[in-house]
């Protein structure tokens, strides 16, 4: 009922021009805004991105994995180039990143997820939401897993949850954003005036793959080709569901915007770097202990 007012009250809003002009989420500058008591220089506010890494960094430490595994992983974290290129920079897809890589991780660590969990996920990708409103996708697979596992009493939960977030995707659909579309921008060979269909599909294309090889990087990319691997030797369909779905999403996000920003670092660090990571999760789980320190002599 919350959502559907919520939906309501936006549409309303709209219609009469009452609508924050800002076309930013809400709590986009709150980082920023507590660093500026820090002092005002230039590499203070780069360290916005630092925020959500100590978190992830936290559910590392945290895990299962022995200490050399966490090390690794770790290292493997702040050794990404994609990461690194976009942390420097006064920029907010890292929000996404982190949330997506929870989820992702959360997913493949346990079968099931239970009701602490969803809920925890849930306001962090909302609060994130807040800040980097892509974000909030993640909360699509995570409904998906909360009807797979008949926990459907959590699905109105994770609904009133999201409606902070959700009021500003509403927003962005009827104001628009920076990113949206420009039906009669000119880019390369791309064709003015296509539809939303026309747009995913001319995504799909060999410069595309060559955009994500160059950006990502074949390290990134073959970690991904081998957690498909591993996931299929194990028959975790689920779990290859869940991030089917969720790259489905993500993909369709930022190639139905403007051609200009397909496959732009920041975005490739909100939808394929997450599975970059949780590929490297899987293959230094897999390694044997003594190996392991084999490497690390």
């Amino acid at each position: 009922l919350i959502f559907i007012l919520a939906i309501f009250m936006m549409i309303v809003s709209s219609q009469l021009g009452l609508l924050n002009p800002d076309k930013h989420p809400s709590l986009r500058l709150l980082p920023l805004s507590l660093l500026g008591a820090i002092g005002f220089d230039s590499w203070i506010f780069r360290l916005q991105g630092v925020f959500p890494l100590l978190i992830i960094i936290y559910f590392i430490l945290s895990s299962s994995l022995i200490t050399i595994q966490k090390i690794y992983c770790i290292l493997f974290l702040f050794t990404m180039p994609v990461l690194y290129f976009n942390t420097l920079l006064i920029e907010y897809s890292v929000w996404t990143f982190v949330g997506i890589s929870l989820l992702y991780l959360s997913l493949v660590e346990k079968k099931i997820l239970n009701e602490r969990n969803i809920i925890i996920l849930s306001y962090t990708l909302t609060l994130f939401g807040l800040i980097r409103g892509t974000a909030l996708f993640g909360l699509l697979p995570l409904v998906i897993h909360a009807l797979v596992s008949k926990q459907l009493m959590l699905i109105p939960k994770i609904i009133v949850i999201s409606v902070p977030s959700s009021i500003y995707l509403i927003t962005a659909k009827f104001e628009g954003t920076p990113a949206s579309y420009i039906p009669d921008e000119l880019f390369l060979t791309f064709p003015t005036n296509m539809s939303t269909f026309e747009r995913l599909i001319s995504s799909i294309s060999r410069e595309s793959a060559m955009q994500l090889l160059v950006t990502s990087g074949p390290v990134i990319l073959g970690l991904i080709a081998y957690l498909i691997f591993k996931l299929i030797f194990q028959r975790r369909w689920q779990v290859i569901s869940y991030l089917f779905i969720s790259l489905i999403i993500f993909w369709s996000i930022f190639h139905i915007i403007r051609p200009i920003l397909w496959g732009v670092p920041r975005y490739q660090l909100e939808y394929i770097a997450p599975l970059g990571l949780l590929g490297f999760w899987i293959l230094i789980k897999s390694l044997n202990r003594k190996y392991l320190y084999l490497i690390n002599v």
